[in-house]
């Protein structure tokens, strides 16, 4: 009888460790989870916010390829013409052109990542946060008298 008692305190205490975790999001596996652009959201149910981060990452890194693609092409084109001409410096400029438009859009892509590990560490953080509905301003007029009343009430 004693063995049967301390499974249901146990199984007791299990249920009630599950339903305290499932009431709060770890931060650190929310940032973990970042390494994928969106997928921090999911796990703080921020559904919403994953495709547009994932989208804005895919984006920014396709055109930084498309721009790399660019630069290495120029680069063989210096390469093959290697006499000092006005169209050999032309390719220079524009190698340089697109250097600098993918290390921009690389820099847009880390600046994706940055916020994406801030917002899912901040929403896991903040994910128990009790938003209350009984703050309210009210307009009006009280006993000939117009003012303003906030009525803010803290748990």
């Amino acid at each position: 009888m004693m063995k049967f008692t301390i499974y249901i305190f146990i199984l007791f205490v299990s249920f009630n460790l599950n339903a305290q975790d499932k009431m709060s999001k770890s931060p650190s596996v929310a940032m973990s989870l970042s390494v994928i652009p969106g997928l921090g959201q999911v796990y703080n149910e921020d559904y919403w916010k994953a495709p547009i981060l994932l989208g804005s990452a895919g984006t920014f890194l396709g055109i930084a390829l498309y721009y790399n693609n660019l630069f290495h092409e120029t680069q063989l084109l210096i390469d093959q013409n290697n006499e000092n001409s006005s169209y050999t410096n032309q390719l220079k400029l524009r190698r340089e052109f697109y250097r600098d438009n993918r290390d921009q859009f690389y820099l847009y892509l880390s600046a994706i990542y940055v916020i994406t590990i801030l917002d899912a560490y901040t929403g896991a953080y903040l994910y128990n946060f009790d938003i209350n509905d009984d703050t309210s301003l009210n307009f009006g007029v009280t006993n000939n008298k117009v003012g303003v009343n906030l009525i803010l009430r803290l748990k």
